[in-house]
Parts: structure tokens; C-alpha cells; sequence
């Protein structure tokens, strides 16, 4: 069992949520496993040229893995650190080391070589498929300092799933949870999800679904501080404007009447648009 997998490839995204998850783990005194992809040259000539140059390639690739895990280590001496060099596709490879692992962080953009170019390619679709939570990060973001956890909440069992582990993860490093509702008119929000259009709806009937929800969820619990604020607004722009100043993002996978296995469209516009790291939470498991 490995505490937190993270892709890297050279890129300076990869090596920023490769020191996002360090950080993390040295937090929590986890430890941390770190996969690099390497790919097999074009090369032409003879077989025995190939060789030469496909042992090079993985030699090199190894090298400076080792070294990467090595400056991690070195910058966290508390936090156990991982290595491994993989072949294939780098979603499956993701995806094989999740289902031993608490939590998997990715860059929001790679080189071309393990997270791809852009979200929506290796980001996206581990974010999708994942057993586990997923901490997606932009940019070079040390936000250790910043005391706000942002958690979207719309009634779904997802973000349900979600709030409990932004709960656990505030708890755990000393932060002030926010537990945000969006609603509107057209499809105003009760504690069991979005329903249709209600003239009547107020924003005391979206505090009070608000109110169940977190009261369902972490009544009797330990919990962190917590504030519980609603705003008439889309989803996916309530989030990312109040969680401008926070240290993390959490979002459910999908919402109310998702397929379970799909990134709902909030959580897809807060991927590719929030200035925060972004964890994405998977449905609850059957038990």
C-alpha cells in the first residue's frame, strides 16, 4: 500500500505536484511513489543499433529518476520515496499503481512524455477512471500557508463522498473547511440533489438543504472548523471565485445523474479553469 502515486516527465507541471505531494505527505507522514514513463526511440538500422540505443534511452530515463527521488528526499527526509520506471500506457500504469495507493497528484500539463499536453488527455482521463482521489495541480503552488479548504456541494452522493474527505483532509492539516452550494432557479438544490423548476425557491431553502447535507454527512464526526455558505451562481464559477485564496479545491467526480464513471461538466470546467490544485473525488464504494 503506497500512500500518494505521482506521474512525472520532466515537465516543470509534473514537478511542481511532484512537491505538492511531498509536501503533503510529509504533513501526514506518508510516503510517496514516483512513476516515470520513458518511450522506445524511432530508431532505424540494425537490431543490435537498436539495442544500443533502447538500453541507453531506459539507462538515462532510470538515472534521472533516481535522482529526482533522491532531491525529494533529500527535502523531505520524513517521507518515504518511490520510485519506478514504466513502460506502456501511461493512464493504465497510473491507474494500476491508484488501486494499491490513498491518493494519485498529477500536473495539469506535462511534456508529451507521461501527463500529456493538455488536461483532458493522461489528467483528465485518470481523474475519470480513478479508484482513488485525485489532486490535479497548475502551476508552481507552495499554498501550505493559506487556511481555506473550498468543497462544491450539490447533494449528490459524489460531493456527499467528497465533503467527508475534504473534512478528513482540513482535519488532518489544520484548515477551515468551506462547504459551498450553488443554486438557481431552474434547477434549485435540495439535500437530495438538483430538482426541477421551483418559483418559490429561495436562498433559505438552499440553506437549509446545505445545512442537511453537512449534518448528514459529519454529524457526530470529527471535523474541522467549518463554514457552510450558498451562492445563486453557476456551479463551476461560485467555486473557483471563492476558493480564489484557498489552498485546495474538492469536487465530487460528478454530480446528481452522472454516469458514475464520467467527469460531470462542473468538475471539468474547474479542471481545466481553477487557479488551486483540484482534488477529484470518486463515487462512495458499494459495500
Amino acid at each position: 500500500m503506497v500512500g500518494i502515486v505521482v506521474g512525472v516527465d520532466g515537465s516543470e507541471e509534473s514537478r511542481h505536484a511532484l512537491e505538492w505531494a511531498a509536501r503533503d505527505a510529509a504533513e501526514r507522514g506518508g510516503d510517496v511513489l514516483i512513476l516515470r514513463s520513458w518511450h522506445e526511440p524511432l530508431i532505424g538500422g540494425t537490431g543490435a543499433t537498436w539495442a544500443v540505443e533502447y538500453d541507453a534511452v531506459v539507462h538515462d530515463a532510470k538515472a534521472e529518476l533516481d535522482a529526482v527521488a533522491a532531491e525529494v528526499h533529500d527535502a523531505h527526509p520524513t517521507v518515504s520515496v518511490l520510485s519506478a520506471l514504466v513502460d506502456g500506457h501511461p493512464v493504465k500504469a497510473l491507474l494500476e499503481r491508484a488501486a494499491s495507493a490513498d491518493l494519485v497528484v498529477m500536473g495539469s500539463r506535462g511534456a508529451g512524455g507521461f501527463l500529456g499536453l493538455e488536461l483532458g488527455s493522461v489528467s483528465l482521463k485518470v481523474a475519470r477512471r480513478s479508484p482513488v482521489p485525485v489532486v490535479v495541480v497548475r502551476g508552481d503552488h507552495d499554498l501550505t500557508g493559506r487556511k481555506e479548504v473550498v468543497v462544491g456541494i450539490d447533494g449528490s452522493a459524489c460531493s456527499r463522498h467528497a465533503l467527508r474527505w475534504a473534512a478528513d483532509w482540513a482535519q488532518a492539516r489544520g484548515k477551515h473547511l468551506v462547504a459551498l452550494l450553488a443554486w438557481n432557479y431552474l434547477e434549485p438544490e435540495r439535500a437530495d440533489g438538483p430538482h426541477g423548476f421551483e418559483p418559490n425557491y429561495t436562498s433559505s431553502d438552499a440553506e437549509e438543504a446545505l445545512r442537511v447535507i453537512v449534518a448528514d454527512v459529519l454529524d457526530g464526526a470529527d471535523a474541522p472548523a467549518i463554514g457552510m455558505e450558498t451562492v445563486c451562481d453557476l456551479p463551476a464559477r461560485a467555486v473557483m471565485e471563492r476558493a480564489a485564496d484557498a489552498c485546495l479545491i474538492v469536487v465530487g467526480r460528478h454530480g446528481a445523474g452522472r454516469w458514475p464513471s464520467d467527469v460531470g461538466s462542473t468538475t471539468g470546467q474547474i479542471l481545466r479553469h481553477a487557479t488551486v490544485p483540484v482534488a477529484v473525488i470518486p463515487e462512495p464504494a458499494l459495500e
